[in-house]
């Protein structure tokens, strides 16, 4: 099991979202190209190439969505769904 960390400001660390978490947002931070798509019955799964991501990110398309491979994607985290890391891999401790 992962422990908890406390964050320190400008300290490293990495964020997780679940597939099913991501929400596709025309505005959103977070653009890839999509690699290939996986479709499974009712949900169907991305996997994009982002620039800065550490791997690959893997989204849940939206209902009736039609990613494309090739065709570049911008994606947000639904609200209190991105899990912050710190360096060492332990969940960071929320505040507030």
């Amino acid at each position: 099991a992962l422990g908890e960390a406390k964050a320190s400001p400008g300290q490293a660390g990495t964020v997780g979202v679940r597939p099913e978490h991501h929400v596709a947002a025309a505005d959103g931070p977070v653009r890839g190209t999509v690699r290939f798509v996986e479709r499974l019955g009712a949900a169907s799964f991305a996997y994009l190439d982002a620039p800065g991501a550490e791997g690959e990110i893997i989204a849940q398309a939206p209902a009736g969505a039609v990613w494309r491979v090739g065709e570049c994607v911008a994606l947000d985290a639904a609200a209190g769904a991105a899990h912050p890391f710190d360096e060492n891999g332990d969940a960071i401790t929320r505040r507030g």
